[in-house]
């Protein structure tokens, strides 16, 4: 596979990924979308990836 195959297998897989999230985010209750839409808010001003796994981590 070539370094422009996997570029595109790699943003595909993202996006496919993207699409079941949004189809399991549709199918949260109000409360639960409140919720997630407060994490994605604290995971967009983390300052590293670091930051990102533990704003995750804290949620399981």
């Amino acid at each position: 596979m070539n370094q422009e195959q996997e570029y595109f297998k790699f943003w595909l897989g993202v996006k496919n990924k993207c699409d079941e999230i949004q189809k399991d985010y549709s199918n949260l209750s109000e409360i639960n979308k409140i919720r997630v839409n407060n994490v994605c808010d604290s995971i967009f001003r983390a300052n590293t990836i670091s930051d990102v796994i533990n704003i995750l981590n804290n949620q399981m």
